[in-house]
Order: C-alpha cells, then sequence, then structure tokens
C-alpha cells in the first residue's frame, strides 16, 4: 500500500513538472517564427550552391564541346590535306591553303565558344 502512495505522489510531481515545461503561446509562435526564417535562409544558401555548381557544369559541358568541335575540325584537316596529295603543282597549294582556312576558321571558332 505503502508503495502505491509513492508511485501516485510521483506520478503527481511528474505531471506537475510538464506543466512547467509548457511555453506561452507567444514563445511558440516566436519559435515557430525564427525556425521558419532559418529554415529559408538554410534553403536559400543550398539553392545558391546548387546555381553555382550548374553555373560550372554549364561551363564545363560548353568547354568540352568546343574541344570536340575542335577535335572534328582538326581530323578534317587531316583528311583534306590526305586528299590534297592527290593533286600537284597550284592545285595541290590551293588545296591545302583551303584546308587550312578551315581548320584556322574552326579554331577561331572552338575559341570564341569557349567559356570566359
Amino acid at each position: 500500500m505503502n508503495m502505491s502512495k509513492v508511485v501516485l505522489v510521483m506520478a503527481f510531481a511528474t505531471l506537475g513538472l510538464a506543466a512547467c515545461d509548457k511555453k506561452s503561446p507567444e514563445e511558440v509562435q516566436k519559435d515557430v517564427t525564427s525556425a521558419e526564417i532559418k529554415g529559408q535562409e538554410n534553403v536559400a544558401h543550398e539553392q545558391d550552391k546548387a546555381d553555382k555548381v550548374a553555373q560550372e557544369a554549364g561551363k564545363n559541358i560548353q568547354d568540352a564541346n568546343a574541344d570536340v568541335a575542335l577535335v572534328a575540325a582538326k581530323a578534317d584537316y587531316k583528311i583534306a590535306l590526305a586528299a590534297c596529295e592527290a593533286q600537284t603543282g597550284a592545285a595541290r597549294d590551293a588545296c591545302k591553303n583551303n584546308a587550312q582556312s578551315a581548320l584556322d576558321a574552326a579554331q577561331a571558332k572552338a575559341d570564341a565558344n569557349k567559356p570566359k
């Protein structure tokens, strides 16, 4: 029987302490507002980071595409030079000049398409 009284007293004491921890509506609203603001700040910060990563990825893709185009132009140049060997004299020289002009144009385009 004594044990029942002790348990009952402890239960009331626990309930009493729990009631002391309850926050007022104003305190709760303040905590909610603070959490909302902090959450919005965190989201904005992460969005900024994601935007920077995406921007850098876009530059990397643009740079890679320019490199691919230049490699393709160099391959075309070598093919053109090989084809020029079938000609002689001024025709061969003109063919090689045309191939070089095409390569130079591709190089200029690739340079222009590289991110700054």
